[in-house]
C-alpha cells in the first residue's frame, strides 16, 4: 500500500527510501472509538485476506489488544492533550514579532508551571 502523497513524491524522486514510501496514515482522533474499532476490524480483515507482510502501528493499541476500555482511555488522553494545547493557544497568544519556536517554548514553560 502507498498513500497518494507518498506515491506522487516517489514518482518525482526515485532516490527516496522505499520504507517510507509504502506507508499509509489515517487521522482518526475525531472519528470516535466506534468508527476507530470498525476501521481496525476492516484493516484486519483486508490484511489477513488479501495482503502479505502487512503491519499496523496503532497508537490506540486496539489492533493488538481488542481492548475497548484501553482504546477509550487512549482517546480520552489524546482529547485532553489536544484541548489543553488549544486552551494554551487561547490563554497565551503569540506576541508580535515572536517566532514560532520561541512561542512554543514559552507556552510549554507556562503550561508546565501550572501543572
Amino acid at each position: 500500500m502507498c498513500g497518494i502523497l507518498n506515491f506522487t513524491v516517489f514518482k518525482l524522486d526515485h532516490n527516496l527510501d522505499t520504507s517510507h514510501v509504502y506507508s499509509v496514515a489515517t487521522k482518526t482522533q475525531y472519528a470516535g472509538c466506534t468508527i476507530y474499532e470498525k476501521l481496525i476490524l476492516l484493516l484486519d480483515y483486508i490484511s489477513s485476506t488479501y495482503m502479505v507482510g502487512f503491519e499496523c502501528v496503532d497508537e490506540g493499541q486496539f489492533w493488538e489488544t481488542r481492548n475497548e476500555k484501553l482504546l477509550e482511555e487512549t482517546f480520552a488522553r489524546y482529547t485532553h492533550l489536544i484541548s489543553g494545547f488549544t486552551d494554551a493557544l487561547t490563554i497565551f497568544p503569540k506576541l508580535k514579532q515572536e517566532i514560532v519556536e520561541t512561542y512554543c517554548i514559552r507556552i510549554t514553560g507556562a503550561t508546565h508551571k501550572k501543572r
